[in-house]
This record gives structure tokens, sequence and C-alpha cells, in this order.
């Protein structure tokens, strides 16, 4: 019963982990990983001049220089901000999700990414200039705000503005005034102009997998454009290139070097490999998990089938009286079975209980299923089953045909 009870954990745990790197294999990261490259560029937020503006003329010049190497198709680059808190009215409940300033037209490292545009259009040029600011939202984001709902041409508005951003406009203000609303407190308007698919998040070299439970993060996508509030800390360049891009890493930091950065030798995340170095731990987890079972699995097999062969061998008069009064096979089968599957029911019981609370530490590896997935357990507790029988229906045959009479002569 103990290994029974062992085998179920393991296999509980191996299971567990088989259908998370299934779903890892499975899972759309949102954009084209291959032959993309993601680079870090920090010496771009350095130089002679540190100014907002001269920081972004830098990323521009260095986004112009990338796409002249020959082997560029696309690059593009953003800043990720804060997490901002927005309503879909005034005065609505807010929603907290992160902002994203990103470059526009040739720049836009969505497009770059080959992130699908899934409603209305991309952001461009004049979505930086005066006015509503136009922005994109991901599906979650649409999803949370706008539950069933249209969401292209819809505004929200961000419930903590920036201390030094430009005045509201005239138009926005009649329109609060309109409306009876304190025109002194409320946030910024953004207009949502599109919709763009959920994407896969990663850091460095290893992908954080969207979480089961978590879902993705509900992200906006700004224009970028020379305002108080944007946040430049951490910076995102995308390069596109038609081969392997480890064959214009040199290239690429020579063209960063022209643009008067700080002399910081960029750091390079092939996304291709970000994605892999991402699964790599969970299928280690699984082959050591289910390396483990398989050896549990067929210790139970051999414990149950020796148990019950030594009781059979014990069992060889009194089965042969039994058939001598009259037992049928089908009876001494039944006897052997009963008994061998009663003791890898036990032990089953027990190993569900147990699988139930220890499966608990894997939640950390867990992707796209529970800890407690009834499809695991049930698979599980089949396979269980079915090498209980067969450890089960071998002794059970050796009984079933014991001669009687050589049974009765036994010692």
């Amino acid at each position: 019963m103990s290994q029974v009870a062992l085998a179920l954990v393991l296999l509980a745990g191996a299971g567990l982990m088989v259908r998370s790197v299934i779903g890892l294999l499975r899972l759309n990261p949102g954009y084209d990983p291959y032959n993309t490259v993601h680079v870090n560029p920090g010496g771009l937020l350095g130089g002679a001049e540190n100014t907002l503006a001269a920081r972004l003329a830098r990323f521009a010049d260095a986004q112009r220089r990338i796409a002249a190497i020959p082997g560029v198709i696309a690059t593009g680059y953003s800043f990720k901000g804060r997490e901002i808190q927005v309503s879909t009215s005034p005065g609505s409940l807010p929603t907290r999700l992160k902002i994203e300033w990103i470059g526009v037209e040739e720049a836009d490292p969505l497009r770059v990414l080959r992130v699908r545009l899934k409603q209305g259009r991309w952001l461009d040029r004049s979505d930086a200039g005066d006015g509503v600011p136009s922005v994109l939202v991901n599906e979650t984001a649409a999803r949370q705000l706008w539950p069933g709902g249209e969401s292209v041409g819809k505004r929200i508005w961000q419930e903590t503005s920036y201390a030094n951003e430009p005045p509201k406009t005239d138009a926005y203000l009649a329109w609060l005034r309109e409306r009876g609303l304190n025109t002194s407190m409320m946030g910024r308007p953004y207009e949502v102009v599109g919709i763009v698919a959920d994407t896969v998040e990663y850091s460095g070299r290893e992908v954080v997998a969207a979480r089961y439970a978590e879902g993705f993060q509900p992200i906006i996508y700004r224009a970028l454009e020379k305002v108080e509030g944007v946040e430049t800390a951490e910076c995102c360049l995308f390069v596109r290139t038609v081969a392997s891009p480890a064959t214009l890493y040199k290239p690429i930091v020579h063209a960063i070097n022209a643009t008067g950065a700080d002399p910081m030798m960029p750091m390079f995340f092939n996304l291709e490999e970000a994605l892999r170095a991402g699964r790599a731990g969970h299928r280690t987890v699984m082959l050591y998990l289910s390396l483990f079972a398989g050896v549990g699995l067929f210790l139970a097999a051999l414990g149950l089938y020796g148990v019950l062969a030594y009781s059979v061998a014990r069992r060889t008069r009194e089965i042969g009286i039994r058939m001598a009064l009259g037992a049928q096979i089908a009876d001494v089968m039944r006897l052997i079975l009963g008994q061998g599957l009663a003791l890898a029911a036990v032990g089953g019981l027990i190993g569900i209980a147990v699988a139930l609370v220890t499966a608990r530490v894997l939640r950390a590896y867990l992707f796209s299923v529970s800890s407690t997935d009834p499809v695991t357990f049930i698979a599980v507790a089949s396979l269980l089953a079915a090498m209980a029988l067969l450890a089960c229906w071998l002794p059970a045959r050796r009984a079933a045909r014991i001669d009687p009479m050589e049974a009765l002569r036994y010692e």
C-alpha cells in the first residue's frame, strides 16, 4: 500500500508537469520570436546631454542607423512605464494596468515583433501631437475595461495624472463642464484606437509565462512624445533580421555607439532562445518527476505481484480444497484479484490525499493547469489501476491453474 501511495504521488506530480510543458509548447507568445533580438541599450540613456528630448533623439538616431544595416528587416523601441489607474468614465471604479511608451510607424516595436492587430489601427506620428492622446490596449485590458463590449473609439481616464503634464485642452475642459464635473480633479483622457493581441512577458533570457490564475497583464500603449511623465528607465530595442541576429551584434553595437551614447556594452537577448530557456526549467522538472514516477510505478507493480504471488504459494492447499469442493476458476480469480485490488485501492486513496497536498509545491512550475487538476488525477489513477490489475492478474491466473489433487498432496 505504501508503494502504491508513493507511486501515485509521483505520478500525479509528473502528470501535472507533463500537462504544463504541453501547455507551454502550445502557448502562442503573441509575437514572432524567430530571428528577432531584444537589445538592452543602456548606453542610450546616457551621454553628453541627458534630457528627455536628447534621450529620445538618440533612440531615434539608433533606430535609423540599425535599420540601415544590411540584413536588418525592421527595428523599433519602447519604454516600459509604471502601473497606472484608469477608469472608463469620470468617477467610475479604476482599473490598474501598465503603460508602455512605444515608437510609431517604422519605429513601432509591436510591428517589429509582428504582434497581431485585432481591431482598429496602429499608432502613427499624429498620435504624438496635441489633444487627447490616442492609445492601443491589449486584449486583456479591453476585456477588463469593457467586458463584452466594443473598445475601439472609447475613452479612458487616467486617475493619477503626472504633475507636470501639459494643460488640458479647452475642448476637454468644456466637455467636463457640460457634465458638471470638477475640471481640476479629473485625470487626462486617452482615446482607444486599436486593440492588439496579448503577449507573453519575458525578463532577460527567461520567459515569465502568464499564469493560469493570473492571466496576461493588461497593457496600454502610448506613442512616444516629448512630455513630462515618460519613464525611460526600462528601455527595449527590438531588431528583426533576415537570418540569425547573432551575426549582426557587432554592427548594432557600432550603430548605437555612433549616436553619442555612453560606451556601455549592450545586452542582447535572442527571443527564440528566451522562449526555449523559459521552458527548460519545466522540462527538467518534468523529466526527473517522470523518471521517479516510472521507477515508483515499477516498484509498486513488483511489490503487488510479489505479495500476491507469495500469498498464492502459501494458500495453494486452501485453493485446491476450494476447487475440490466446487469452486470455479472465476471464483478463484475473484478471490486473488479482490485481495490485490483492495490493497491497491487503499494505497491509491492514501496516495490521492497526499498528492493533493504535496502538489501545491509545484504551483510555481505549473502553467495552464491547477495543482488539483481532475483530468490529471483521473488519468494517473486509471494508469495505476491498470498496473495493479496486471500485477494481480498474473498470480490470480497461476492460482486458477492449480490442480486440486496436486494441491491436496501439497505439504
